[in-house]
């Protein structure tokens, strides 16, 4: 039997958690209501002479959190800043306002032995100073367990199917977690729903699925009636030839808690600003030091400026 994986270079097929109301099952996803969503942006990269479609989520009014893969070349190198274009405050990418990088942090495990390592796809950005209102939020850092059978949503402005044309209209799509002998089919390193990744099944949601241009968009979990980031679209693994919505998938979603001291080294935040004054409310997550236990020690952060080649 052929597998493939498949790392998304932008867009996420909108699939996620359906807030309000969660157990309602979304064909092929839905549109975003206007205010669900201010945390989400579309980035546009450039790698060479090519172009490529991403999202992040807005974690402070400096910094925005995608994937790693987001943010290098083929070659595996970490873009200039100048090259990642942030568009935010609307829904619709026609009414978008827009800024460029001006730092960028690589998680420093994302590439060891000239090979990406898709538990360690993440990346911040950082940028001049936006205006946080109604249409450009931040979203709190979700820190609480996740379980099997966890209702979350996914969104981005990526292909609505396969073989269509990009949309200028955030939509989201449901997505739940499977569980983990299961997951393990698709990825044998996979072995807890507190560890890098979340993982969620195609034959879970068939017919739903993210797609090209979703990588690093938000997917958010409701946490006691709060939106909260869960984690990062990454990636997508197959059976066979499977594509976009396939049963036969999975899908694995980078979880920010998890990388906690990378995301406070690299953005000097601190876990109360990015938790909203939770913390790490996981105790299976923490240690003596109230940090995420889970965490590898960060030694170094991949930092590229614009005076940079």
């Amino acid at each position: 039997m052929q597998w493939s994986i498949v790392i998304f270079l932008g867009l996420s097929m909108v699939q996620g958690l359906a807030v309000p109301n969660l157990s309602k099952r979304i064909i092929n996803g839905f549109l975003m209501p206007e205010t669900l969503a201010p945390y989400v942006v579309r980035m546009v990269k450039q790698a060479g002479s090519q172009l490529y479609i991403c999202g992040g989520s807005i974690i402070s009014p400096n910094h925005i959190i995608t994937a790693a893969h987001c943010v290098v070349n083929g070659e595996n190198a970490v873009l200039p800043p100048a090259n990642l274009t942030v568009g935010y405050g609307s829904d619709d990418i026609n009414n978008q306002k827009f800024v460029t990088g001006a730092s960028v942090y690589v998680h420093p495990e994302y590439i060891q032995n000239k090979v990406r390592q898709s538990r360690n796809d993440i990346a911040i950005i950082k940028i001049p100073t936006i205006q946080l209102d109604a249409n450009t939020t931040k979203v709190p850092i979700y820190t609480g367990p996740v379980a099997p059978n966890q209702k979350l949503m996914a969104m981005g402005w990526g292909l609505t199917n396969p073989g269509a044309t990009m949309l200028s209209m955030l939509r989201g799509v449901l997505r739940i977690t499977g569980n983990i002998t299961d997951c393990l089919q698709f990825n044998q390193q996979y072995t807890t729903y507190d560890g890098p990744q979340i993982c969620s099944l195609g034959k879970l949601t068939p017919g739903e699925s993210t797609c090209s241009g979703d990588s690093g968009s938000s997917v958010v979990i409701n946490s006691g009636g709060t939106i909260e980031l869960a984690g990062i679209n990454s990636v997508a693994v197959y059976k066979s030839s499977g594509s976009c919505g396939s049963s036969d998938s999975a899908h694995f979603y980078v979880r920010p808690a998890y990388h906690m001291s990378f995301i406070t080294n690299s953005t000097g935040l601190s876990i109360s600003y990015l938790t909203d004054g939770k913390g790490i409310v996981d105790s299976t997550a923490t240690n003596a030091n109230g940090k995420a236990g889970h965490v590898a020690t960060v030694t170094e952060t991949v930092i590229v400026t614009p005076t940079q080649a």
